[in-house]
């Protein structure tokens, strides 16, 4: 959690920076000079042989770093994060939490990174270095012309320790022909988390001792890691419960961001973790069949990828199992940025009215050079955050830039991809500012995850000669200081429901118990099991605490104030669709020509082939008559004018009209008054039905039910199809973008779809304190200007009608 205590402005940090950057001013009153960025006056032709070295050591890696002819040694995959692999622009970087045995950090293994880079990138000038625990351990050039290239680096005796380490790898990019600061989007270098991770030697044994261990395990070539819980009969829903806190424990424990779970009665294969539940579990293994009933046992298996738990089946054991790994998941071990690294994980806990430092928050000091810089945190708001307008979030800046920059430089910030501020960096002579305050609209965040972004645009008018030797040798144009700092206020607590965003971080856990919803799956197959424990593990590990909702195994009743209905459309009543706005006609009408062997092609609980995917992918746009079928081939589906669309020239008048002028405004009147006064009337519009295609692999949609409650429902055309569709839906990505009242991931496109906006309610989850209270009242105006506009008229016209009937009989009569 992030500290409580205000942090000093960052002078000395800053001072020390500023003596370090060779190019800033002289104290005294004199015109600050730096390098020129640009090409090098012809007179300064002495030059030219510094610069041919410097190219020179730009293209050789640095001595602990050699190119892998072969793949050799037992690969221990990087894992997930929750965001791409792919590093952008010209400065980017990953960090990782990485945990290690005490053997395996002895071992000394290499780090071995398999990446490709797009085309435009000069490998002259760009690099990846990369750090253990803030200490630079390796460096050397991206690959050239967009081939793929495996580098191992060899890692320094006591770079790792047992326990947690931060492996962060940087990426430095510039573009071969271009200067501009629009070409700068079109760098990229990814790596590929399949190929890359810590290499140990064959045969190498882990040695697995404790609880703490069950984070030493390999995620599949997805990066997610597969738990894999073994049980002897089918689960009850009270068995079924504490199977799940099981899962959820186990998956904190470890870090792991976004597992995939199973319920089975045999071990799967692949790397991952197999929870062997009970005596009868535990004969399925010879290693196992032989322990005593009441032993927790962790056991390493021949293949390092692999882990196996055994534990007891009964209630009292199991609860003081869950326990004991919780406890280990809280008391983390291994270095100072390790740690911090594993606490930041799926972003920082931020509970507001705290002071943050960038470095708390994983980000580094930075001088750069080129044209556009970005860096980029995560933080994890709580699941009950009310976002709206009654407040601002400060973001203090320490930092500066170069003299002579173009006049279009200008810091731009950007929360959950949208741009919410900017500043200018306009002084001329240069300018290094140690508080620069910049203050972020509360209502651009969101409840669970966000990302904030801080882009730097730098341009110089010497970009135009686009000399590739000085990109090399560049001079430095900005600077970024760790200790910038964010200052969050007091969030109000309320659950604002429906909304997917809030339901993914967790609020259900923060309901009223009356209001709580409880699990409905009415057929407890494998599949549907496998996809409520994915979603509640996925949940849990984003609330960062245990809980799974009260499990039935039936419909929910229709006078339920609420429900999460979890199962295959076949399995439900129409009732449970249409509550939650899905139009029940158009999804029998769209699944009902899906073909059964394109649900899923692989064993519940195992990887899905990637290959196989695509062409199930390609099978099923061939279903769906809204596809372009020319192009399906790339799976880049585009979609074909369907029957009585509006007319095309009236939707680009529509679309390039300003929306204040009158004929805009005139439209949008009647929209912007009934949906301004349903909170005040309790006018109730028909709820928006959301229909799926036939490439629409799962649906999650949610709305208020007419007892005061709220309804969920994620299904799918089959059970097979659901757990796939649950597996997609719950990847780092995807999970993080979830918001609205209904999304759906197409298996064609691979893409997230939603739908529109349902009425919200509001639920309380903290005690309604006059503070809490003002907050939610104030972010209720906010949103609603125009019913706060009206009240203030009336009761002004109320003041005075009241005025000047009293003033008649007030004063001395004559």
């Amino acid at each position: 959690m992030a500290t409580k205590t205000r942090l000093p402005p960052p002078r000395l940090a800053l001072a020390a920076a500023c003596l370090a950057w060779t190019t800033a001013a002289s104290l005294a009153a004199q015109p600050v000079v730096l390098v020129p960025t640009g090409a090098a006056p012809a007179a300064e032709a002495s030059e030219s042989a510094p610069r041919r070295i410097a190219a020179d050591r730009a293209v050789r890696p640095s001595d602990n770093v050699a190119i892998a002819a072969a793949e050799t040694g037992v690969l221990r995959r990087l894992p997930s994060l929750g965001r791409s692999t792919k590093l952008a622009g010209e400065h980017d970087e990953i960090l990782w939490p990485i945990y290690l045995t005490a053997a395996e950090a002895a071992a000394r293994p290499r780090l071995r990174l398999t990446h490709v880079a797009a085309v435009s990138v000069m490998p002259e000038a760009s690099r990846l270095t990369v750090s253990v625990d803030d200490r630079p351990v390796g460096s050397f050039p991206v690959s050239a012309n967009g081939a793929a290239r495996t580098v191992e680096v060899t890692l320094p005796t006591g770079a790792l320790h047992a326990g947690w380490n931060a492996l962060r790898v940087v990426a430095e990019q510039r573009h071969r022909v271009e200067c501009s600061t629009a070409s700068t989007y079109e760098l990229w270098t990814e790596i590929d988390r399949a190929h890359s991770g810590l290499v140990f030697a064959d045969g190498f044994a882990p040695e697995r001792r404790s609880l703490a261990d069950l984070a030493d395990v390999s995620p599949d070539e997805t990066g997610r890691v597969r738990l894999r819980l073994v049980v002897g009969q089918d689960p009850d829903p009270a068995r079924l419960d504490r199977l799940l806190r099981l899962a959820q424990a186990i998956a904190i424990a470890g870090g792991w961001l976004d597992p995939v779970v199973s319920i089975r009665k045999t071990p799967g294969t692949g790397p991952g973790v197999d929870v062997l539940i009970g005596a009868e579990a535990r004969g399925a293994l010879p290693a196992t069949a032989e322990l005593p009933s009441d032993v927790v046992a962790l056991l390493d298996d021949p293949d390092p990828s692999r882990l196996v738990l055994a534990v007891p089946e009964d209630a009292a054991t199991l609860d003081r199992v869950i326990g004991q790994i919780a406890q280990a998941g809280r008391e983390l071990e291994g270095s100072e940025a390790g740690r911090l690294a594993r606490r930041t994980i799926g972003g920082r806990v931020v509970e507001g009215g705290e002071i943050s430092s960038f470095a708390d928050l994983g980000a580094t000091s930075t001088e750069f050079t080129g044209r556009l810089f970005r860096t980029a945190v995560d933080l994890r708001l709580p699941a009950d955050f009310y976002p709206a307008d009654y407040a601002k979030v400060a973001l203090n800046l320490a930092g500066g830039h170069a003299p002579g920059l173009d006049r279009k430089s200008r810091l731009t910030i950007r929360v959950n991809g949208r741009q919410i501020a900017g500043a200018p960096l306009s002084a001329h002579a240069g300018e290094i500012f140690a508080d620069r305050l910049i203050e972020l609209p509360l209502s651009a965040f969101r409840p669970g995850r966000n990302r904030l972004e801080i882009e730097a645009s730098v341009p110089h008018p010497d970009d135009q000669a686009c000399d590739a030797a000085v990109q090399i040798d560049a001079g430095k144009r900005f600077l970024f200081v760790d200790q910038s700092r964010l200052t969050f206020p007091t969030f109000a607590r309320a659950a604002r429901l429906p909304d997917l965003a809030a339901s993914a971080a967790g609020v259900f856990a923060a309901l009223d118990p009356a209001t709580r919803p409880k699990i409905w799956a009415p057929r407890p197959d494998p599949e549907t099991l496998a996809a409520i424990a994915t979603l509640t593990t996925r949940i849990a590990v984003a609330d960062g605490r245990l809980g799974a909702p009260e499990i039935a195994f039936r419909n929910p009743p229709t006078d339920a104030p609420s429900a999460w209905v979890i199962g295959a459309f076949s399995d439900l009543p129409a009732t449970v669709s249409g509550a939650v706005g899905v139009e029940p006609v158009a999804v029998h009408d769209a699944w009902r020509r899906r073909p059964a062997a394109f649900e899923r092609v692989s064993d519940v609980g195992g990887p899905i082939d990637p290959v196989a995917r695509r062409a199930a992918a390609l099978r099923l746009a061939a279903l769906e008559p809204s596809l372009d079928p020319i192009v399906t081939g790339t799976l880049q589906f585009r979609p074909l004018a369907e029957p009585g669309r509006k007319d095309l020239v009236d939707e680009w008048r529509r679309s390039i009209e300003s929306p204040w002028s009158p004929a805009a405004f005139l439209r949008g009147a009647e929209t912007r008054l009934r949906r301004s006064f349903e909170p005040v009337l309790g006018a109730e519009a028909p709820l928006p039905r959301f229909a799926p295609r036939a490439t629409t692999g799962v649906v999650f949609a949610q709305a208020l039910s007419p007892n005061g409650g709220v309804w969920t429902l994620t299904t799918a055309a089959t059970a097979a199809a659901l757990a796939e569709g649950v597996e997609a839906l719950t990847e780092g990505d995807r999970w993080a973008s979830l918001s609205g009242d209904v999304v759906a991931w197409d298996k064609a496109s691979d893409e997230i779809e939603t739908g529109a906006t349902k009425p919200r309610g509001f639920f309380m989850t903290a005690s309604p304190t006059p503070g809490n209270l003002r907050l939610i009242a104030a972010g209720w105006i906010g949103e609603h200007p125009i019913v706060f506009a009206l009240m203030a008229l009336a009761a002004t016209g109320l003041l005075g009608f009241a005025t000047a009937r009293l003033l008649p009989h007030v004063g001395v009569r004559a």
